[in-house]
């Protein structure tokens, strides 16, 4: 673990010291050694659209993350027919070019600067971290019941997608609800947030603050380096296993009062 932990590099090429001691060099840009950024993509389960985006500030002196999420349906000026955020990475993909790096252009373009890393988590990636994890104890907001069936292959007949079908109140949820819970939108009878989106944010970064907790209990240690290699053998990322496993030891560093969310 010592030996082959280290941060990612920065945009600035002047990674800090391994050994978590930041190096810190004043530029006119940044603080090198010191800010860490990383878009973290959920991508569905059709590895099309993109409908989780967040954008991740990681101070490596004081030990705080700030994460912002980028609402998946946010306009972005692009060549595309559909001009959302969230298509950004499927359309680029039809037409042969680098998904990862045509959101990472869209990212860019709102926000003012290219984050330092990126990592595109599919939903089985997403499912299995929960289930290492052992759960997640949650209060669910509203009654969830979806199901959704489609012809993706437009040869006539509807396939099954994928179902949520959770009831509110606090429990214990494995992967495959809590992956429900993150991608509710509505019910089959339209029911659901009252205010769309903006409710389904609040309730992903709830859920995100809820795992955060309980990974940050000592006994979830081993976990965290299991799912550190779990996203590095089956996510798309410019980062290696040691950068992961930087992360996962930075974020024991923290507390809950240090990660906010908005």
């Amino acid at each position: 673990w010592t030996i082959t932990t280290a941060p990612p590099d920065t945009l600035g090429n002047l990674p800090s010291d391994p050994n978590a001691t930041p190096l810190l060099t004043d530029t006119p840009e940044r603080e090198i050694g010191r800010y860490y950024t990383l878009l973290v993509v959920g991508i569905d389960q059709l590895n099309a659209n993109t409908d989780t985006i967040m954008l991740v500030r990681y101070d490596a002196v004081e030990y705080k993350a700030n994460i912002i999420s980028i609402p998946r349906d946010t306009l972005v000026n692009v060549s595309y027919p559909v001009k959302k955020i969230n298509g950004v990475y499927s359309y680029a993909q039809g037409k042969g070019e680098d998904g990862i790096q045509a959101l990472m252009d869209a990212v860019e373009g709102i926000c003012g600067f290219r984050p330092d890393s990126y990592v595109c988590i599919n939903t089985e990636v997403f499912k299995t971290s929960i289930d290492t994890l052992g759960g997640v104890f949650f209060e669910v907001p509203v009654d969830m019941n979806y199901d959704d069936y489609s012809d993706q292959n437009n040869d006539g007949v509807t396939d099954y997608v994928f179902s949520i079908h959770v009831q509110k109140g606090y429990q214990l949820l494995n992967g495959e609800n809590a992956l429900g819970v993150f991608r509710f939108r509505q019910n089959n009878d339209g029911t659901g947030y009252a205010m769309g989106d903006i409710e389904r944010l609040e309730t992903q970064h709830a859920l995100i603050k809820a795992v955060a907790q309980q990974g940050l209990q000592l006994k979830n240690i081993t976990k965290l380096i299991e799912i550190a290699g779990v996203v590095y053998n089956d996510s798309e990322t410019n980062m290696t296993n040691g950068n992961l496993q930087w992360y996962a030891s930075e974020f024991l560093k923290m507390s809950m009062e240090d990660i906010n969310i908005s």
